[in-house]
């Protein structure tokens, strides 16, 4: 909901609230994946585990700002919340 608000704000105000409840969803999604792995992976495992999931998100990150600013640059400006 927050991907698909966010092109349609007027403000800077209302981007801004966007962009909080989007980081708020985050939150609420990392305790319980962090869980969820905990369960499912041996001890000796959950170290190497979660550096790979951790990387992979970083990496994640990095190319989806990168994809944005190419987006942004061929397509306009709304481009990259679509």
């Amino acid at each position: 909901i927050c991907y698909v608000a966010a092109p349609r704000v007027t403000t800077l105000a209302e981007l801004n609230t966007v962009a909080f409840l989007r980081a708020v969803a985050t939150a609420f999604l990392w305790p319980p994946l962090m869980a969820w792995m905990s369960d499912i992976t041996p001890a000796p495992r959950m170290p190497k585990l979660l550096s790979r999931y951790n990387m992979s998100w970083a990496a994640g990150i990095l190319v989806g700002f990168a994809a944005a600013g190419e987006l942004t640059q061929f397509f306009g400006l709304a481009a990259p919340f679509h």
